[in-house]
This record gives structure tokens, sequence and C-alpha cells, in this order.
């Protein structure tokens, strides 16, 4: 609920502009904020490897 005016106002504009169902659900949209995405180039391995295994050996566990 915090964002959600943000959001809103968000998608107006990009409605408006007429890239709203274009853009919705991919990086560059309102999603973009809540989803993590492949970008091109990118296997689901590696960006397990970047998110998971990274963090994890970062930490003093």
């Amino acid at each position: 609920m915090q964002w959600k005016v943000l959001l809103d106002d968000c998608e107006a504009i990009l409605a408006a502009r007429g890239k709203l169902e274009s853009t919705q659900f991919t990086p560059n949209g309102p999603a973009g904020i809540f989803g993590f995405y492949l970008l091109p180039g990118q296997t689901f391995p590696r960006v397990f490897l970047n998110e998971f295994v990274s963090v994890r050996s970062g930490l003093n566990l």
C-alpha cells in the first residue's frame, strides 16, 4: 500500500504514452520493481548463483 499511489501514477503515464501494455511486465515497467526478470544473455543457473550463492558466501556464517 505504501507505493500504490506512485505505481498508479506510473501506470497512468505509461498508458497515456501507449507504452503500458508493452512494458508492464518487464524490468522497465512498474512490475520490474517487484520481480526479477532475466536480461538478454542471462541464464537461470547464472542468476541463481549470483543472487543466492554469492550473497551467502559473503555472510559470516
